[in-house]
């Protein structure tokens, strides 16, 4: 009936976490859900302290320290495509592998960490109305 309880429309289907531009029907760029940015225990700990400050702290605020994962963007991996078909130094005059060499030297990856996570810190509060009741998410 037309009574039914249902939302008239699906929730749509999340596609994989890339920071490329996803053109769809209107050709906007789709926002990336920080949760799809984040490793695994990051992401847990990040709605950790949401309930917490959502239902708990009213007036807490949060600084933690996460790790964001390291995504290509499609200019950089094309880029790193065109590295690959360049001749590369002489493995055996280093300690270091042919492949450790060409990923060190790649777009500044040695700067990452190993596991191509990037430590990062955020901080955020919760701003409420009068009635205590959370309206604004306010997060850096």
């Amino acid at each position: 009936g037309p009574n039914t309880g249902r939302a008239g429309l699906a929730t749509p289907k999340l596609s994989a976490a890339t920071l490329d531009s996803v053109e769809t029907e209107g050709s906007r760029k789709q926002p990336v859900f920080i949760a799809e940015i984040l490793d695994d225990d990051s992401v847990i700990e990040f709605y950790e302290d949401f309930s917490h400050l959502a239902f708990g702290d009213s007036r807490g605020k949060v600084y933690k320290t996460c790790q964001a994962l390291k995504y290509r963007t499609k200019e950089a991996a094309e880029a790193a495509a065109a590295m690959e078909v360049t001749p590369q130094r002489d493995p055996r005059k280093s300690i270091l592998s042919s492949r450790v060499i060409r990923i060190d030297g790649e777009h500044g990856i040695s700067k990452i960490e190993k596991d191509g996570k990037v430590n990062c810190r955020y901080c955020w509060t919760i701003k409420r109305d009068v009635f205590d009741i959370p309206m604004l998410i306010v997060m850096n």
